[in-house]
């Protein structure tokens, strides 16, 4: 008797994002809407006017497979035609429509980063625009890269194409291979500190000017744009209706609306390809303005149901693919063999439904159970509680590795108002008063005004603190306003302006607060977990779970982390006030300096009494231990996967 690999393959029926190679692609599945996406593709490279596609289909139906396949068929079209040059930027909008732009410029820049055989898009990009008019590679050492001697002419070059010399400053240096870290947080619009500022040589723009952080990352993403013409930029926009999550779907769709539109209007060379439930196209499309539907959705394809053919061929093509298992089907005549075709066949309609039928998620989710039967094993059915709690378990796991201080300002603005909702609080989300609040709640009278502090340039972040401090009176109550900063990022000693402002604030009632680590990660995945519910892309056991099943399970697990932050931050819970909040920042970079250190030694330095440092270190256990002992010891607390990751 034949024994099966343990290894199952039709384990893994979704695929987490377009930049993974799709797993078992068939081409003839949503051929039709391949197609039309490489006509889009086509037109943008030969045309000066963009192309758009909004693709709609049930869930499951492969929406994001879909995407995958187009990134792979261009980059092999990369391979075989450098000049053939089409840049896939992937665009997941687990946002909030108040941060559309920004996160946008961080995924262009996260897809320019991506290498096709060992070399990133953004290098092809620039020896490829570098051809048409820059400085030749230098010549006396026979590199293909360009030397430090033509940096002037090469930045010159870039200015004129991006028309931005901060931006054409930018890559130059990662084209010379220099500060590549540096640089690559400036593209992405990170808040960076004056000295790296000065080593990459960019001028920063007024402290105290009340610039809007969506413009500079609008400007950017299309002098980005500009840099790719004449070659084809591809945007592939999924899980639209994450937008929604707030409960409010005319600004999430309206603001992808304008911002597509945005992009077609002011760049040239792009295919705009969008993905969106089928349940969701008729409010989408009532939300979007009619001037905005013309430019972003010129042609719908719609996902198909599974017919029995392609299915067929989905099964065989995932047998296929594992080794051992090859050599032992030889020896079986049916070309499904372990599985039966009649089994494959009563998942597939007679005839099309075209808003129904069987999709791959759930074919795949049916093959796993009959392969796993087929070698003996045991199916367990996993319950929908035991699935979330399982999933919300591994991805905060994720986050804790992965750290979350980069992502802070955009994890705290798009999944705070979430939180609150599902917590059963009586605030909602209102108006923020002013441009440096992103974080607006309202409750019976009350207001809170919440503002992200995650700056690393203290310059920046002192006039935002001089803004906010100007600005309180009757619109911006002292009282109602909270300033948020990531428990990583301790302000140093040396930024003077920014504690003499935020002590201001701190006097006139302002509180300033830095939430745990584990409180962020417990935020990412809260907001995660409800872009994928209200994308359809939740599922156990195929099945997809919807936006209320979710909801409703997140509500009753809220994490004891987030639990205390929104106590902390809605005023369930408040910490004894302390006369001065410089404190626990100069104790927070001191333990940062050196990890550990005796109580005497950090009293002595901080100019502070032992029981009042005794006293901040228990107050502060997120962030600080103390040590019972002869002496006692004060260090800094790091949960067990950070400490891992570190």
């Amino acid at each position: 008797m034949d024994v099966l690999p343990a290894f199952n393959p039709f384990h893994g029926s979704v695929l987490p994002d377009a930049r993974h190679d799709p797993e078992g692609d068939v081409e003839r599945i949503n051929a039709d809407a391949f197609d039309v996406c490489i006509k889009a593709v086509d037109q943008a490279r030969t045309g000066r006017q963009s192309a758009s596609v909004l693709l709609n289909g049930v869930p499951g139906s492969g929406k994001t497979h879909l995407l995958a396949r187009l990134r792979v068929h261009l980059e092999a079209r990369i391979r075989r035609d450098p000049q053939a040059m089409a840049l896939f930027v992937y665009v997941r909008l687990d946002t909030t429509p108040r941060r559309l732009w920004r996160h946008l410029r961080e995924q262009v820049v996260e897809d320019l980063r991506r290498e096709i055989d060992g070399r990133s898009c953004l290098e092809r990009l620039l020896d490829l625009r570098l051809q048409t008019g820059a400085p030749a590679p230098n010549e006396s050492d026979g590199s293909r890269r360009p030397s430090d001697r033509n940096a002037d002419r090469i930045s010159e070059f870039l200015d004129r194409t991006v028309k931005d010399r901060n931006l054409a400053i930018v890559l130059t240096h990662f084209l010379l291979n220099r500060h590549r870290l540096e640089a690559r947080a400036w593209l992405r619009g990170d808040s960076l500190p004056e000295g790296i500022l000065d080593r990459l040589g960019v001028v920063t723009s007024d402290p105290d000017a009340d610039e809007d952080p969506e413009g500079r990352a609008r400007r950017t993403v299309l002098a980005l744009c500009r840099l790719a013409s004449p070659h084809a930029f591809v945007f592939c926009f999924d899980q639209i209706e994450a937008l929604e999550v707030e409960g409010d779907k005319s600004t999430g769709f309206e603001s992808f609306g304008r911002m597509g539109g945005g992009l077609h209007d002011h760049a040239d060379h792009l295919a705009l390809i969008s993905c969106i439930q089928t349940a969701h196209l008729n409010d989408l499309m009532e939300h979007v303005r009619g001037a905005d539907r013309d430019r972003f959705f010129k042609s719908v394809s719609e996902l198909k149901p599974l017919t029995l053919d392609q299915a067929l061929a989905l099964v065989r093509q995932r047998l296929d693919g594992v080794s051992e298992l090859s050599q032992l089907r030889k020896k079986h005549e049916s070309p499904l063999w372990p599985l039966r075709e009649e089994d494959i066949r009563v998942l597939i309609p007679q005839t099309v439904i075209p808003k129904g039928g069987c999709t791959a998620r759930v074919l795949i989710t049916h093959c796993r159970e009959l392969y796993e039967r087929a070698r003996g094993a045991s199916v367990s059915i996993e319950a929908t509680g035991d699935f979330l709690e399982r999933t919300w378990a591994e991805r905060y796991e994720r986050q804790m590795k992965e750290g979350t201080a980069t992502n802070a300002d955009g994890i705290f603005h798009t999944a705070l108002p979430e939180a609150v909702r599902l917590s059963g609080a009586a605030w909602r989300p209102a108006d923020p008063p002013v441009r440096d609040v992103e974080i607006g709640l309202a409750s019976e009278g009350k207001r809170l005004n919440v503002s992200l502090c995650n700056h690393g340039n203290m310059t920046s972040l002192a006039g935002r603190l001089r803004r906010l401090r100007d600005a309180v009176g009757p619109r911006l109550p002292p009282s109602s306003l909270v300033l948020i900063r990531h428990p990583t990022l301790p302000l140093p000693k040396t930024a003077r302006r920014t504690q003499q402002y935020l002590d201001e604030l701190s006097r006139q009632g302002a509180r300033f607060l830095q939430p745990s680590e584990e409180a962020f990660a417990a935020l990412a995945v809260l907001r995660e977990m409800l872009a994928e519910a209200q994308a359809g892309d939740l599922h156990c056991r195929g099945e997809t779970l919807s936006p209320e099943t979710a909801q409703r399970w997140l509500c009753e697990h809220v994490s004891p982390e987030l639990r205390q932050l929104l106590d902390e931050l809605l005023g369930a819970t408040q910490p004894a006030p302390d006369p001065d909040p410089r404190l626990c920042q100069a104790l927070l970079e001191s333990i940062e300096a050196r990890a550990i250190a005796t109580l005497a030694t950090l009293a002595a330095e901080l100019g502070e009494s032992e029981p009042r440092l005794v006293h901040f270190v228990r107050r502060f256990p997120e962030h600080f231990r103390l040590l019972e002992g002869l002496p006692p010891v004060v260090y800094r607390y790091v949960p067990e996967e950070v400490s891992a990751r570190q």
